[in-house]
């Protein structure tokens, strides 16, 4: 990476004194270098994904968006997200090689003190939202059972809603925790609530499939049913706006990723090969893979091999279509020890050390053949 004229100055954590007078905390930010300028953001926080043309510009583009959401958190009055202290250390340790050497030298951690009071004088102040007369609250009917040396809990009526841990108690902690933030975003974005609800008898068939006489397998225990109630917030415009935030960013991002990417165009009746770095994982219910140079293409298949197969197509179609409509295609770009690295940084996004999840996922490189059509003949 192009050394910046001066890099912010990286910054020790308050003291207590200080932490008791202003909510700012030390978070890193990772800056990333692309052909056409400088991309960074928060982990853990991917609204916060900015871009500019030089390293201080995206840094500071980036404090100010995760300034502007920790603003949008504190005026709802909801907690501020926490900045995790093992976080620097972590991404800085998934982007190194076992000899010590930087996998991607065009990345860079950085830390910086943040708090809502940072937040740009534009940024925006949406409304208080109103309190209901009473609380809205949704029942359903969740399903706890122990599956092999784990206890899962879910609701039948809601996809989405499922936990799984080491104890009855957290999962059903865990479920609560997790069905309270999906119903209340359905909330905030003014979508609907399933109101389908089964009764116990129906969420006991629908665990067994529609087959109710199947005996419980000895890895588990008979399923128990309970009934679990949500209590709901009003609906909040803060929250409208940071997922629209999010939304934004996370589309910025892609196209930030993908113009990483060299481009060349092809001739009418040339062929090109060339084999892309791929990451493949197990996935919670099915195997799953994706392409950390080209993030549209992820899929989800029954094996390995249907993934693969899988995301070979969707690679295919993904060059057919970006040479259909620019007239070039994006080159591939990591090898296998970047994807590696890709993953890891995303495992530590997503709040977990990369050394406990380096098992939990394998890399390969996929090998396409484009071949570009001829012109139609008149």
């Amino acid at each position: 990476m192009t050394e910046p004229a001066a890099e912010p100055p990286r910054t020790d954590a308050p003291t207590e004194a200080a932490a008791e007078e202003s909510e700012r905390q030390v978070f890193a930010f990772v800056v990333e270098q692309g052909p056409n300028g400088f991309g960074a953001y928060a982990p853990n926080h991917p609204a916060s994904f900015a871009t500019g043309s030089t390293f201080e510009e995206a840094l500071q583009a980036a404090r100010d968006s995760l300034a502007t959401q920790l603003h949008l958190f504190h005026g709802m009055g909801d907690g501020l997200p926490g900045a995790d202290a093992h976080t620097a250390e972590r991404m800085e340790r998934a982007g190194r090689t076992v000899e010590g050497e930087a996998v991607d030298p065009d990345l860079r951690i950085v830390l910086h003190e943040v708090g809502p009071e940072d937040a740009p004088p534009d940024a925006p102040s949406p409304p208080p939202a109103e309190e209901p007369a009473s609380p809205r609250q949704e029942s359903f009917q969740a399903v706890f059972v122990r599956e092999s040396e784990f206890f899962m809990a879910y609701i039948p009526d809601l996809p989405g809603g499922l936990a799984l841990s080491d104890t009855l108690e957290e999962a059903r902690e865990d479920l609560l925790l997790g069905t309270t933030d999906i119903l209340q975003s359905k909330v905030d974005l003014g979508e609907t609530i399933p109101e389908k609800r089964r009764t116990p008898e129906e969420a006991i068939t629908h665990h067994y499939g529609l087959r109710p006489e199947r005996p419980p397998s000895p890895s588990e225990f008979a399923p128990r049913i309970e009934t679990v109630t949500i209590a709901l917030k009003p609906p909040r415009p803060a929250a409208r706006m940071l997922k629209q935030m999010e939304n934004d960013a996370l589309e910025l991002r892609e196209r930030f990723e993908e113009g990483r990417c060299h481009r060349r165009p092809l001739k009418p009746g040339a062929s090109w090969t060339g084999r892309y770095a791929a990451v493949f994982e197990p996935g919670i219910f099915r195997p799953t893979a994706y392409l950390p140079d080209l993030p549209p293409c992820y899929v989800e298949g029954g094996s390995r091999a249907e993934v693969r197969k899988n995301l070979q197509r969707t690679l295919t179609l993904h060059l057919y279509r970006a040479l259909s409509d620019k007239g070039t295609f994006p080159l591939p770009r990591r090898n296998r020890a970047q994807a590696r690295a890709h993953k890891l940084r995303k495992t530590v996004e997503h709040g977990f050390d990369p050394e406990d999840e380096q098992a939990a996922h394998e890399t390969a490189m996929i090998s396409v053949t484009l071949r570009a059509p001829h012109p139609d003949s008149r």
